[in-house]
């Protein structure tokens, strides 16, 4: 039923009207309208080289190898400052042989023969 009815109510005059009509912008304001338009557009910027620190950074690794080099550098001043006893006796015993006479024991091999 609805589809017996025309659509065309005599619209297609208004239509050949319109399409026939100058659409009236005036060249010179289109031209300047363009010209501001690509004045307006956004530029690409050029990249900042980043600066020596931030390169350094890049090269250790990041916050990950910056926090395992700082819990290793803690730890190793904990370990300084404040030795365990294990420590204190092998820093002790290795100093002790540092008077040990190592031209002795050459001396014993060229006896030998």
């Amino acid at each position: 039923m609805t589809h017996d009815r025309d659509r065309t109510i005599g619209l297609d005059a208004f239509f050949e009207a319109a399409r026939a009509q100058d659409s009236g912008a005036d060249p010179d304001f289109l031209a300047r309208l363009q010209a501001d338009a690509l004045r307006e557009m956004p530029v690409a910027q050029p990249r900042t080289r980043p600066g020596l620190l931030s390169e350094i950074w890049r090269a250790i690794g990041g916050w990950p190898a910056v926090a395992g080099l700082t819990a290793a550098a803690v730890t190793g001043l904990w370990v300084g400052m404040s030795p365990p006893e294990v420590v204190s006796d092998l820093w002790t015993a290795s100093v002790s042989l540092e008077y040990v006479d190592p031209a002795g024991s050459f001396d014993f091999a060229m006896v030998e023969g």
